[in-house]
C-alpha cells in the first residue's frame, strides 16, 4: 500500500448485515401501533429512502395526511426503539468479520455510511462485534 490512507466504506444493512427481520418487524408493529395493517410485500414496495418516508407512506394513506403529519416523528422514533429490543433479529452476513479484520490489519482504514439511526447502528454494530474495526461510523 502507499503512503496514503484508503478508507473502505461500506453501507450496513444488506452488506455487513441482514437487518431485514428486525426492520420489517419494527415497522410493522409501530404501524399497528397507529391502528395501520401492513404485510410484507406492502412494506418491501416502498421500502427505501428512510424510516419516515416509509412511515410516512402507511401513515398518509390511512390516517390522511394531516393526521400523519402530527405523528409521524412519533412513529419514526417508535419504530428506532423497536428495533434497539429487535436488534438480535439481526444476522451478521457471512465472511464480514474475516474480511474487516484482513483489510484492518492491511492498514486499510474502514468506516460505515448508513441511513439508519445512530442508536441502532451502533448497538448492531457492537452486537455482532464489529465496533472495533471501524474508525468512522456515519448515520
Amino acid at each position: 500500500m502507499t503512503d496514503k490512507t484508503v478508507i473502505v466504506i461500506f453501507d450496513l444493512d444488506g452488506t455487513l448485515v441482514d437487518s431485514q427481520p428486525a426492520t420489517l418487524g419494527s415497522t410493522m408493529e409501530a404501524l399497528s401501533r397507529y391502528g395501520i395493517e401492513a404485510a410484507e410485500p406492502e412494506l418491501r414496495e416502498v421500502f427505501g429512502g428512510g424510516a419516515e418516508k416509509l412511515l410516512g407512506h402507511f401513515l398518509e394513506r390511512d390516517l390522511g395526511v394531516s393526521q400523519a403529519e402530527k405523528v409521524v416523528r412519533a412513529a419514526v422514533d417508535l419504530r428506532r426503539d423497536l428495533q434497539l429490543e429487535l436488534v438480535d433479529r439481526t444476522t451478521l452476513l457471512p465472511g464480514v468479520k474475516d474480511l474487516m479484520a484482513t483489510l484492518k490489519d492491511a492498514g486499510y482504514r474502514l468506516a460505515v455510511a448508513t441511513m439508519s439511526s445512530r442508536e441502532v447502528t451502533e448497538k448492531t454494530l457492537e452486537f455482532h462485534d464489529i465496533r472495533l474495526y471501524l474508525s468512522v461510523v456515519l448515520t
